[in-house]
């Protein structure tokens, strides 16, 4: 990952959180796993964003908090190797 591409990361990563979202991770299998998890109290149904190919859990900095309003949480995920989720010890 390119310096700049970190740098623009850690600066949304800041954003999400300065307004009440969560940085978190998770054991899948072994892989460590980064998400976002958005709880602002709504009523509805949980929520997972996926991102694409070539993406990561950021691509939803701007839908994660409107989409909380809806949804009782709103979890974002970075597949591993994608944003701050590492590669698998096995490789990709």
């Amino acid at each position: 990952m390119s310096v700049l591409w970190n740098l623009l990361n850690q600066v949304q990563k800041r954003g999400l959180i300065s307004r009440g979202v969560k940085s978190l991770t998770a054991q899948v299998r072994g892989t460590e796993v980064h998400y976002y998890l958005a709880e602002f109290g709504a009523k509805g149904p949980p929520l997972v964003l996926l991102h694409g190919l070539g993406a990561d859990a950021h691509n939803f900095t701007f839908t994660i908090a409107p989409f909380a309003k809806h949804f009782s949480r709103v979890y974002a995920l970075s597949l591993p190797g994608c944003g701050f989720s590492p590669l698998p010890m096995s490789g990709p």
